[in-house]
């Protein structure tokens, strides 16, 4: 059988920079009007805002420095580092369906898995929580938003697919070699 390569699939992030660091300062800016008009609920608005995006700026901070993959395929699987609820390693045999789903103006690959909670226990609780109330709000365990990798998604989505689907035909013994 022929070695498949891994593809690899960088994460964008100069858009979620600029659009982080905005709000940042916006927060900041809500932050001293608040307490320069002494309104507690514009310094609170202004802590939210800056503390939300705030994590946001780092996490791409973060991701522009170290340059590898968001989302990663090989012949077990994929490795999603998308976004801050990202599912990390999932094996081909743990995925039930992939589709693609739009929120808003956001369009997104969803991918369901048959085991949500043991895939969300492999990770720390602060992520086991996000990742829960995304799979609340949309039902599905893992999501790959278009806005955080830098190719279209409607390229990305078949070939995630292809690669899904011929991982169900493989023969047992191959199956096993691979330890799916």
């Amino acid at each position: 059988m022929q070695e498949q390569e891994e593809i690899k699939i960088y994460p964008k992030v100069t858009k979620m920079l600029i659009g982080s660091l905005a709000f940042v300062l916006v927060g900041s800016g809500l932050i001293y009007g608040g307490l320069t008009s002494d309104n507690i609920f514009i310094v609170l608005d202004g802590m939210i805002c800056a503390l939300f995006f705030g994590m946001g700026l780092v996490f791409s901070i973060v991701k522009l420095v170290q340059s590898e993959p968001a989302l990663l395929i090989h012949r077990e699987g994929i490795v999603d580092k998308s976004s801050y609820a990202s599912a990390g390693a999932v094996a081909w045999s743990e995925i039930k369906n992939i589709h693609i789903y739009q929120i808003k103006n956001e369009k997104f690959i969803g991918i369901d898995v048959y085991d949500p909670e043991l895939l969300m226990s492999r990770h720390p609780a602060w992520k086991r929580k996000l990742m829960s109330m995304n799979k609340g709000m949309t039902g599905s365990a893992i999501h790959i938003s278009a806005s955080s990798i830098s190719c279209n998604l409607y390229e990305l989505f078949p070939l995630l697919y292809r690669e899904w689907n011929a991982s169900k035909n493989l023969n047992p013994e191959t199956k096993e070699e691979l330890g799916l």
